[in-house]
């Protein structure tokens, strides 16, 4: 059960009782200045309630913003963090409190229960219990996929193709008749990483391999 301080004016008394009742009806235990006792201090009641409230809600109209006591005790809500704005018709409120998401009941004429009701109901029940909306989780960076290292069998292969390359060369030199110097492709057999630089060192090779024979 949470103590709520409801501040209003006095012209929106009958919206201001609707909703008294409805938040009472709900669990919750409401101060309004219907509460304070005769002969009584205004100020000093008002100040005790407000220091004791766990939600303070605010009917924000074209008459209470003007009106100072209203002005005093949202700004009280406001500076503790207990501030629950709510909105009767199209005014919006003062300086200071728009940048407050606001419950609009502008719609409502003070027959039944207003639509925003639970919105309403919710707020008071966070406040009390001390929850509020869980932020969003960061987002988790994507890992990056693991560099394939060659395999066994691709290095096998790769030495095999190297070393029958590298034979018909020398075979080539011993036989020595007169044939063109042979063209050699070298090409990897699959687009990862490690098939791409075995295929390049052997390129680099062969190259050499060239490079020793003056004919």
């Amino acid at each position: 059960m949470a103590r709520v301080f409801l501040s209003y004016d006095r012209e929106d008394e009958e919206k201001a009782r609707l909703l008294a009742g409805a938040i009472e009806k709900a669990g919750h235990s409401v101060w309004w200045d219907r509460h304070i006792r005769s002969g009584a201090q205004y100020s000093k009641e008002i100040e005790q309630a407000l220091r004791t409230a766990d939600a303070l809600v605010v009917l924000w109209s074209k008459r209470s913003v003007d009106s100072p006591w209203v002005r005093d005790e949202a700004a009280a809500g406001r500076d503790s963090g207990r501030l629950i704005p709510v909105r009767l018709d199209s005014n919006e409120p003062p300086l200071g409190f728009r940048q407050f998401q606001t419950i609009d009941l502008s719609r409502w004429k003070g027959r039944g229960k207003p639509a925003q009701l639970p919105t309403l109901l919710a707020d008071i029940d966070a406040l009390a219990t001390g929850s509020s909306a869980t932020p969003p989780a960061a987002p988790v960076p994507a890992e990056r996929p693991a560099r394939r290292r060659p395999t066994r069998r691709l290095v096998a292969v790769a030495l095999l193709i190297a070393a029958l390359l590298v034979a018909g060369l020398v075979a080539w030199r011993l036989i020595g008749k007169p044939s063109p110097i042979p063209l050699v492709a070298v090409a990897a057999t699959e687009t990862s990483p490690a098939s791409t630089a075995l295929a390049r060192d052997l390129f680099v090779q062969l190259g050499r391999l060239q490079a020793t024979n003056a004919d």
